[in-house]
């Protein structure tokens, strides 16, 4: 009869250790940050400075440190009527600009807007933006993963 009284009490927190197992392992995994949150990281986001009214470019590299592809499909500001994604590519011998609808980012990879000719198309300024000030863009992926990343504002120089 101890011998039973004893299993009891040894067995009684089982059933309370695993309910308590699960719930932490719920309350690891953070609803608000996506794993393509985690696997995204963007490098020197600058955006090049022009004269007021006229049309900016944004300028970043997208690093996909994850094991799947992530997919940009949008940009926003509250500083622009209008954030868009393009590329300026040669056609029959002329340079234009083209606006895409997305931009795969291949897992373990990286993108860079300038080198690759895509950008991001910054029109209609809401206000006046002045150099050497930041400028916040949320870039938006296909997963749902948005991240809001502060752009430097740049002048134009040598090779920029």
């Amino acid at each position: 009869m101890h011998s039973d009284s004893a299993r009891r009490v040894r067995c009684w927190w089982l059933p309370s250790a695993a309910a308590l197992l699960v719930w932490a392992s719920f309350g690891s995994a953070s609803p608000s940050a996506p794993d393509g949150a985690r696997a995204i990281r963007v490098d020197d986001p600058w955006i090049r400075w022009l004269p007021a009214g006229v049309p900016a470019a944004g300028y970043l590299t997208l690093v996909n440190t994850g094991d799947r592809s992530l997919a940009l499909i949008a940009a926003e500001s509250a500083d622009f009527g209008s954030v868009t994604i393009h590329r300026s590519v040669a056609r029959e011998g002329i340079m234009r600009m083209e606006e895409v609808k997305e931009i795969a980012v291949g897992a373990h990879s990286r993108l860079d807007f300038g080198a690759q000719g895509y950008h991001l198309m910054l029109m209609n300024p809401l206000r006046p933006i002045e150099s050497a000030k930041q400028i916040p863009i949320t870039l938006r992926f296909r997963d749902g993963t948005s991240l809001t990343i502060p752009f430097e504002v740049r002048k134009p120089g040598p090779g920029a």
